[in-house]
């Protein structure tokens, strides 16, 4: 049987920092594969209990500290029995996913084990509002997703980091769309400078206005006008934007129709305008006849206000 000795120098040290080397002396018996067997005298008291070792013992295979602090004064059966009571222990402690047939009490016991929120207020985002800026989820769309998540078991930590890797990967995406927005917003703004050359800028302006006055003329709420006069100021399609800037054309070289008719400009003009232009523009071919008390005239910008007001 080979043996496993320590070297010590001769100042009592361990030779090369306390290694266990093998006696050269020392062979295998008649079978070569027996394997080195490890030689625990010296570490049981006479009642065969782990004793304080030192450093006898102190080597690759063997913790003298660790037996010292966690082994001293107990038996090997003493050992066997913390063993078997830390494998109970860790088995009670295991969980697996319920399978089709779980009971309540099993999914209970899971749910116990996992982690599992009791409701999607648990595990929310806290600052919502940002969570919402980036996804466009509402509460209302958000609460059933989450609630989905919890009805199968996933704990609150994985719900919480899936959130937020949706609101990252959102952002991301947003930050990417905005990119290419700018993209198309400069070659359009491109296109605009080579039809309108040192004008572009004032072109554009005119667009906007005219954007505005055919809104009004289709009576949108001001909610949509504004949405038309972005898409036409940020030039998001360039042939709209071009398209509105030859329609101001045709507003801004618009001539009166004559005498006693509304103007060509009126066509473009909302309700309230035309009216405030009767009784205003000096300009206006029906504003004398407003300003004489002319009948019809008046009658004509009554039912333009009360039009206005059925707009408002």
């Amino acid at each position: 049987m080979r043996q496993y000795e320590l070297i010590r120098n001769e100042e009592g040290g361990d030779a090369g920092g306390g290694a266990a080397v093998a006696d050269p002396t020392e062979e295998y018996g008649s079978d070569p594969s027996t394997p080195p067997t490890f030689d625990a005298s010296g570490m049981f008291d006479a009642d065969g209990r782990f004793q304080e070792i030192g450093d006898r013992f102190k080597n690759d295979s063997v913790d003298a500290d660790y037996i010292n602090r966690n082994f001293k004064g107990k038996s090997p059966s003493d050992l066997a029995k913390m063993l078997k009571d830390n494998q109970t222990a860790a088995r009670a402690k295991s969980v697996s996913y319920p399978g089709a047939d779980a009971s309540d009490e099993d999914w209970s016991r899971f749910r116990e084990a996992a982690g599992v929120p009791e409701s999607a207020d648990q595990v929310m985002p806290e600052d919502f509002e940002s969570f919402q800026n980036a996804t466009g989820w509402t509460e209302e769309v958000a609460t059933p997703v989450v609630d989905a998540l919890i009805q199968s078991g996933a704990p609150g930590p994985a719900i919480t980091a899936g959130l937020a890797a949706v609101q990252k990967a959102a952002a991301a995406q947003a930050e990417q769309w905005q990119a290419e927005a700018q993209e198309r917003r400069e070659a359009g703004k491109q296109q605009l400078l080579e039809a309108f050359g040192t004008e572009t800028d004032a072109r554009i302006n005119g667009a906007t206005v005219a954007a505005e006055k055919l809104g009004i003329q289709a009576g949108l709420s001001q909610e949509q006008i504004e949405g038309v006069k972005q898409v036409v100021s940020q030039i998001d399609s360039p042939e709209l934007t071009r398209m509105f800037a030859h329609l101001s054309d045709a507003i801004s070289e618009a001539s009166y129709r004559g005498p006693g008719q509304t103007a060509k400009v009126d066509d473009f003009r909302g309700p309230a305008e035309t009216a405030q232009a009767i009784m205003e523009d000096s300009q206006h071919p029906m504003h004398a006849k407003f300003m004489a008390g002319d009948d019809a005239v008046h009658k004509h910008v009554d039912t333009l206000l009360a039009k206005a007001r059925d707009i408002a």
